[in-house]
């Protein structure tokens, strides 16, 4: 067990070859399953699950290591309450395992025991250094909130396109926009009444003329005879 690198509190597991020479064939074994806190994206809040590694590496050359995240002290304490309160059994803290490996010029292989226990992590203490990895996570923590403003100001911003329903901005002087539409109004009713009195000018005429041509068609109806009084004697 090795502490995560640049995450306090977080541990690996490792399998690396300590020595000088190559490692064949190497196999690893433990008692019981490696039991690890899953993440919330796992929905198994309250069950334990299984940390998988490799049963069987053919090669580990000197200094070479295959490592994985295992889990949190604390959040290994934490899932433990969170157990306790439904009477759940609490994770186990110490594993017994082994590695059996071969060496070059040895035929019997060699084998390596492992004792990973938790609970010498409790309570421990360190001292916590600000690195380029915490200035990266903290400016893309920034750019997400960043993003989720502009995506929630694109969001009311469209709800107000629409040229009928939506808000109009004008940019300038609120007192000589005002004017400006006041005399475009103004402008507007002088054209209205100027068109008004053009109407009322020809629209005697035509009634006049209709009425006329009303008149004289209805002077002698179309299919009728006229009678005529007898001549005078005078």
């Amino acid at each position: 067990m090795e502490p995560t690198k640049g995450h306090w509190g977080f541990f690996d597991l490792v399998i690396k070859n300590f020595g000088t020479t190559p490692a064949y064939s190497v196999s690893v074994s433990f008692d019981q399953l490696l039991e690890r806190v899953p993440f919330p994206d796992e929905k198994k809040i309250f069950e334990n699950a299984a940390l998988t590694y490799p049963v069987a590496i053919p090669f580990l050359a000197p200094g070479q290591e295959w490592r994985t995240v295992w889990d949190s002290i604390n959040r290994r304490e934490r899932a433990d309450e969170a157990r306790r309160e439904r009477n759940l059994p609490a994770l186990e803290y110490e594993y017994r395992g082994s590695i059996e490996y071969r060496s070059a010029g040895r035929k019997a292989p060699l084998e390596s025991a492992s004792i990973l226990n938790w609970e010498q992590f409790r309570s421990a203490m360190t001292v916590e250094t600000k690195t380029v990895h915490d200035i990266a996570d903290s400016l893309d923590r920034r750019l997400k909130d960043i993003n989720d403003q502009v995506a929630a100001l694109h969001k009311s911003v469209s709800a107000f396109s629409d040229e009928k329903t939506g808000v109009w901005v004008y940019s300038g002087d609120a007192d000589e926009l005002r004017a400006y539409h006041a005399d475009l109004a103004a402008r507007a009713r002088d054209s209205h009444e100027a068109l008004m009195r053009v109407v009322g000018q020809l629209l005697p005429q035509e009634s006049t003329r209709r009425t006329n041509s009303s008149v004289t068609e209805d002077s002698t109806p179309s299919g009728s005879v006229a009678e005529q009084e007898p001549p005078s004697d005078d």
